[in-house]
C-alpha cells in the first residue's frame, strides 16, 4: 500500500491551494484554474480514500488464492485500487455533478 502513501504525498503540495472566496456556475468550475485545483485536490483524496479499502479487500482475497505470491497480490489490489480512483476523478472532472436546493413557498 506504498503506492497510496506515494500518491497521497505527491499531492500534499495541493494542500496549500485554498477554496477560492468566489463564487463560479457548477457547469464553469473547470474553466476556473483555482477552482479546478480545488476540485482536483478535493477528488483525489477522497478517491483515494474510498478505493483504499477496494484494493485491500481484494489484496486480501488473493493472498489467500493457492499459486499466488502475497507481492503479486498485494500489486494487484493497488493496480485495482488506482484504477478505481482515476475512474472517479476523471467522471467527476469531466461531469460535475449540479444540483440546486429548490423551496417551496406556500401562498
Amino acid at each position: 500500500m506504498v503506492g497510496y502513501a506515494v500518491a497521497g504525498l505527491a499531492t500534499a503540495p495541493l494542500a496549500a491551494a485554498p477554496m477560492p472566496s468566489y463564487l463560479v456556475p457548477c457547469e464553469d468550475i473547470t474553466g476556473d484554474p483555482a477552482w479546478l485545483v480545488w476540485a482536483f485536490r478535493e477528488t483525489v483524496w477522497l478517491s483515494l480514500a474510498f478505493s483504499l479499502p477496494v484494493a485491500a479487500v481484494v489484496a486480501a482475497v488473493l493472498a489467500w488464492r493457492p499459486g499466488l505470491s502475497s507481492k503479486r497480490a498485494a500489486a494487484v489490489g493497488v493496480c485495482v485500487g488506482f484504477a478505481l480512483a482515476a475512474a472517479i476523478i476523471t467522471n467527476t472532472i469531466v461531469s460535475p455533478t449540479c444540483w440546486h436546493d429548490l423551496n417551496r413557498v406556500d401562498p
